[in-house]
């Protein structure tokens, strides 16, 4: 026994309980019926933080956080990747996401170290909270009935804004700052007089000042939890970047409209952004790529890639229709009405021409061997035996 065991075993008393009877939980968890209740996330929310109004709008903070952070590339792709797996799984209903360490590590091939910890990072950094801890079945109530572990509850949430202090002056005191309707504080509008309002862009995305930006955001809402109630209806293993037309020809306009509406549920799944806008708009920005050839991973290249090699630095950050973002970024892969070859289909072309580049070698090379002119009777008995002595030497 170590010191420290000593001291402590004589400081505190033991604590034994009757053999396989486990310990209490320390943490009291939130009941099952009511994990996914407002209740429930809003006492799970602390002071000072509320929870998104979409879930773009914590991608965003998630990715500027993520910005200011000196990391490696391969750990910023990793956090990078648990930010697009939590919003993934976000419920817009509940505003909740039910996840564990190993799912996590099952889709991401990380460790479950790994995902602990970077799950610890999202919460000391105010972009997650923890509304129900993870319980094994061994420290479930008997009461309750249930055998199985049950998985955590987390919330997305985000710093309030802070709001601007109010001055507790006397209003004759601020009106003998003012000279002919300008404040000697303040840079003076151009006009005279104070401006209350703000720039045309500021106004044009902000929902309080825009119905065009508060209709967008609201059919932002729908057209996710359209999406999130078909994903909940298909297993994980049926979404594939490689899926693409099928081979066999499509007889009826409907047939043609269902592939292609398929294919767009698969961009939503793996484009987080795109899931803002209805799957019918996907569909209709990818028809004409999907019949060149085109495949979701191709899709989901061009929506960061330009077909000129350049990166979309910014990508959707101030953008609030996502159909109009992904015509803008498809268009650039479109030459005089027809789409350009693909990124797999140009990686396919040199994987094409390289191998028939080996091929002709080959063959030139085994021409050359079969006409090439024999070596002299006396060169061949002088390289066997310089080969037999260098054997023997050895």
């Amino acid at each position: 026994m170590s010191i420290v065991a000593a001291a402590l075993s004589r400081d505190t008393p033991a604590r034994t309980l009757p053999a396989g009877k486990p310990l209490p939980s320390r943490t009291r968890r939130v009941r099952v019926e009511k994990e996914h209740t407002p209740l429930a996330l809003m006492a799970a929310i602390p002071e000072g933080y509320r929870p998104p109004e979409h879930v773009m709008e914590w991608v965003r903070a998630a990715r500027e956080w993520l910005s200011s952070l000196d990391l490696r590339a391969d750990a910023r792709r990793n956090r990078l990747r648990v930010i697009e797996y939590l919003a993934q799984r976000h419920q817009p209903r509940t505003r909740t996401i039910l996840t564990t360490w190993a799912w996590i590590q099952d889709a991401l091939g990380v460790a479950r170290c790994t995902a602990a910890r970077l799950l610890h990072e999202l919460r000391e950094a105010g972009l997650l909270t923890t509304v129900a801890t993870g319980r094994s079945a061994a420290r479930t109530p008997k009461a309750t009935g249930r055998t199985r572990n049950e998985a955590p509850v987390y919330a997305l949430m985000l710093a309030c804004d802070p709001q601007p202090a109010t001055s507790a002056t006397d209003p004759q005191e601020d009106a003998t700052e003012l000279v002919e309707g300008v404040d000697i504080n303040e840079t003076p509008d151009p006009v005279g007089g104070l401006r209350s309002t703000t720039h045309a862009r500021a106004r044009e995305l902000s929902p309080e000042r825009s119905r065009y930006a508060a209709d967008s955001l609201k059919w932002q809402h729908a057209s996710r939890a359209a999406f999130a109630t078909l994903a909940a209806q298909r297993p994980r293993d049926q979404w594939s970047r490689h899926a693409t037309m099928p081979l066999t020809r499509l007889w009826s306009r409907r047939e043609r409209k269902q592939a292609l509406w398929e294919l767009a549920l698969h961009v939503q799944w793996f484009s987080v952004a795109m899931r803002g806008a209805s799957t019918a708009a996907v569909a209709a920005a990818i028809r004409p790529f999907m019949l060149a050839g085109w495949n979701v991973g191709d899709v989901l290249h061009a929506l960061e890639w330009s077909s000129d090699g350049q990166k979309d630095e910014l990508g959707d950050l101030f953008c609030l229709r996502m159909d109009t973002y992904m015509r803008k970024r498809l268009a650039s892969w479109m030459r005089e009405g027809q789409p350009v070859a693909s990124f797999s289909q140009r990686q396919e072309h040199e994987h094409t021409q390289r191998r028939a580049r080996a091929q002709a070698e080959a063959e030139r090379r085994e021409e050359y061997l079969a006409t090439a002119t024999a070596a002299p009777s006396w060169f061949q008995k002088w390289r066997a035996n310089r080969s037999a002595g260098n054997a023997v030497t050895r």
